[in-house]
């Protein structure tokens, strides 16, 4: 995927079922290409289309990344996305404070307050799917909520 032009790529249920693999990536592409997803439900890392639980809390499994082998985590609340429900920041505050690297957010971001609260809380950036859809506000509102807030 880099060779054919991707800036960064994600990678999720390979780091739960196979590490080797991962760090095969990692050696291919470089970590500063590699984003790590955290998709979690009730605390929970799950896996596969978030369809099984992979049995490691986040935060367990924050601990447990080599900060040596990506350059971000994603951390999706597995909950709220696609609901368009509001943020929730408790966990999102924990994942923060138990790491350096940047974490990007999805999961029920709704309204452009939403997109305040998460670069106030430190978030490096987010994914906006269903607001934008429903034109609960504009692609250019939330770039300004996010450079503003």
């Amino acid at each position: 995927f880099v060779k054919a032009g991707a800036y960064r790529i994600v990678l999720g249920t390979v780091l739960y079922e196979n590490l080797e693999l991962f760090k095969k990536i990692v050696d291919a592409v470089g970590p500063g290409k590699i984003i790590v997803a955290l998709d979690a439900k009730s605390g929970l890392i799950v896996k596969r289309g978030w369809t099984e639980n992979a049995g490691i809390t986040v935060y367990d499994a924050i601990r447990k990344l080599d900060p040596n082998m990506f350059w971000g985590i994603l951390y999706t609340d597995v909950q709220r996305e696609g609901l368009a429900s509001g943020v929730c920041l408790e966990t999102l505050k924990k994942i923060l404070n138990a790491t350096e690297k940047p974490v990007f957010y999805a999961g029920g971001i709704s309204s452009l307050n939403d997109i305040v609260l998460l670069k106030k809380a430190g978030v490096y950036g987010a994914v906006v799917g269903r607001a934008l859809y429903e034109k609960r506000f504009s692609l250019r509102e939330a770039m300004e909520a996010a450079r503003n807030g």
